[in-house]
């Protein structure tokens, strides 16, 4: 089991967290750019879903480095909030034990 693998594990996790962080701080600063611009809200968050839409599904189909398997989709679906795989339990810092 290689450190890239664990560490790629832990990047998707914060990835989907800090996007979700970011959502209302950006649509606030993109609502005053769109004021000023003259272009509607909508047409300037439509790139931000895209992205946001990417991260959730790499997020969800992030590989297990032990079995191979999805890391935070088991039995009873996503969990954002795992530390240890769905299915083989194995734990997101087990490298740096």
């Amino acid at each position: 089991m290689a450190d890239s693998s664990l560490a790629r594990v832990r990047w998707a996790k914060r990835l989907a967290w800090g996007l979700l962080w970011a959502a209302v701080p950006l649509a606030l600063v993109l609502f005053r750019v769109s004021e000023t611009l003259q272009l509607p809200l909508f047409f300037l968050m439509i790139p931000y879903g895209f992205v946001c839409l990417s991260c959730a599904l790499y997020f969800a189909l992030v590989p297990c480095p032990r079995c191979g398997r999805r890391f935070f989709t088991g039995t009873w679906g996503l969990n954002p909030f795992a530390s240890k795989c769905q299915n083989c339990a194995l734990s997101i810092h087990e490298d740096r034990r």
